[in-house]
């Protein structure tokens, strides 16, 4: 169906309005696709391995009309395999059992009850045995000479099996929603330059043209008026639409080079992040779900501490801890991962702990793993823990990665320990629980407003103090830097600061830039933000004036 001239016309008239009006809202879509659409996507693959362990490989000695009891903490789901041969010359044993923990001290020791054997032996002179450990526990083997009155020599062998399945994590990044915001932005920009050339025109095609001298209308190819004999000019393109087009060419221009800049320079400190972080945190793996808060500590040195547990005590090393807060049912659960020098440390540990209900053990090689809760987030990080699925933090959450990417690259503190935390309804509740205290409300109030999507924290200690010579009195060596990644745009955050806590700070200049001071508590309280587009908040707190100014200085390079 054909368009009337009058449709035209009126299609035309609207063009020129409705071009750069759509050109511009498809430029500034496309730029805010290109600045904030990069998404990072983290793919499991699951690899398993057979491992084997030996537990014991030796000659031992039973004396005469008597028992020889060994014991070994063995992890759940691991297959057992052993062996015994008897001397030769010495003939056979009395029996050989093997029994778990409750049967040894609540029925063996204790005399009350049935013994249930998990294996059980009379006589034996060769002997070989396998079974699975379903839970993780202590297993007594017993060796039994009794009515027999002449030392045995026993080869006994013991060894553990079990398939070990690791999940790796590989970080690839969706870039659909960039290149999907360059398409919108050329568009757009060929749009508002057509439609600002349109605008400024005034017209598409005229059927006619005006003399300019005497004012009479002629055919629009008319080279001369036909009332005057005027010539006309030849049709320019009107200078005007160059202070447009210039500008908006310009303004992109910049918008692109200062982008680019910005992230070169994160790239440039994600490949010394590691410098950055207390020591193995590149090698920390956290449970594969959604964490509230982390906090990692590792001061890279061995905690050494005298612990009592009536009737004994005795020395522990540790040398990490991690810390993970995980949501449950409007709350939270807290979890912990203690690192020691040793695998029988960690598993004596977890026999000393109480068991005790809304609390979980589990000792797994050297770390001990604690749950502390309950609910549907304590079942999913026990879950997690006991299938062995976790992943290394900067794979699990990239963004935060990038984040400690910010810290300070020149402080001469050491960094003993760094974490996240995220404003959830949760953590809120967790915390008001924990506290006592609902100003907590406040604080987590303004950061949902100032749309903080994670904050990292990160604490340092003066290099020359070392962890035995630390107490309470030495917390002024102690000082933190605090770094929150904002939803909203580098630029757009400064103005967002004025309208807020800022009330109660003090302007002050570092090194040229301005930032905001207070002191609360004994405490000196540095404040600023960083970025263009990518929007930070900078925190630097210490009890030390000069180390909080130099710590924040750090972190704006």
């Amino acid at each position: 169906m054909a368009i009337s001239a009058q449709t035209f016309g009126v299609i035309k008239r609207y063009a020129r309005f409705l071009l750069p009006i759509i050109g511009i809202v498809l430029l500034l879509a496309g730029i805010i696709m290109i600045t904030y659409g990069q998404q990072a996507v983290v793919i499991p693959s699951q690899t398993s391995t057979e491992k084997a362990e030996t537990l014991y490989d030796s000659t031992l000695t039973v004396e005469a009309d008597d028992y020889n009891t060994m014991s070994f903490v063995i992890p759940a789901n691991r297959t057992v395999e052993g062996s015994i041969l008897v001397g030769k010359g010495t003939k056979e044993l009395n029996a050989f059992y093997v029994i778990d923990k409750h049967n040894y001290e609540d029925h063996w020791v204790g005399g009350r009850g049935t013994i249930e054997y998990i294996v059980y032996v009379e006589r034996p002179t060769k002997y070989s045995f396998s079974f699975k450990a379903n839970a993780s526990d202590k297993y007594y083997f017993i060796f039994s000479n009794r009515h027999f009155y002449s030392d045995k020599d026993v080869k006994f062998t013991l060894s553990a099996h079990w398939t070990e399945t690791q999940i790796q994590y590989q970080t690839q990044y969706n870039y659909i929603p960039v290149y999907t915001g360059i398409a919108s932005a050329a568009i757009g920009f060929i749009l508002t330059v057509a439609g600002c050339a349109l605008f400024l025109r005034g017209k598409f095609r005229l059927a006619t043209r005006k003399c300019p001298k005497c004012g009479a209308e002629n055919p629009k190819d008319s080279e001369f008026c036909q009332s005057c004999g005027a010539k006309f000019e030849k049709r320019r393109f009107p200078r005007k639409l160059l202070w447009i087009v210039i500008p908006i060419v310009g303004i992109l221009l910049v918008v692109g080079v200062s982008y680019a800049y910005e992230q070169s320079q994160i790239a440039t400190r994600m490949k010394t992040v590691q410098e950055l972080l207390p020591p193995a945190f590149e090698a920390v793996k956290i449970p594969n779900t959604d964490l509230d808060a982390f906090f990692y500590v590792n001061p890279g040195e061995t905690f050494r501490y005298t612990l009592s547990f009536s009737p004994t005590s005795f020395r522990i090393e540790v040398v990490d801890i991690a810390l993970w807060i995980v949501p449950s049912d409007g709350s939270e659960v807290l979890g912990l991962s203690i690192g020691f020098t040793s695998a029988s440390m960690a598993s004596r540990i977890a026999e000393y702990i109480p068991d005790e209900e809304g609390v979980w053990k589990k000792a797994i090689g050297s770390n001990l793993f604690l749950i502390y809760g309950k609910g549907s987030g304590a079942s999913t990080l026990k879950d997690y823990i006991q299938r062995g699925d976790l992943v290394e933090f900067k794979l699990r959450y990239p963004q935060i990665y990038k984040t400690m990417a910010q810290l300070p690259s020149t402080t001469t503190d050491k960094p003993i320990a760094v974490g996240f935390i995220e404003p959830t309804q949760n953590l809120e509740n967790y915390l008001i629980t924990l506290t006592g205290d609902q100003s907590v409300k406040d604080y987590v109030n303004y950061l949902k407003t100032a749309k903080i999507e994670h904050a990292v924290i990160c604490v340092y200690l003066q290099k020359d103090i070392k962890l035995a010579e630390f107490s309470w009195s030495a917390v002024s060596k102690l000082s933190v830097i605090v770094i929150a990644k904002s939803s909203y745009p580098g630029f757009a955050l400064q103005t967002f600061l004025f309208a807020g806590i800022l009330k109660t700070f003090t302007k002050a200049e570092v090194d040229g830039k301005s930032v905001y001071y207070t002191e609360m508590n004994e405490m000196q309280i540095f404040l600023s933000s960083k970025g263009f587009f990518e929007g930070y908040i900078i925190v630097a707190i210490s009890q030390d004036k000069m180390k909080a100014e130099n710590l924040l200085k750090s972190t704006l390079i």
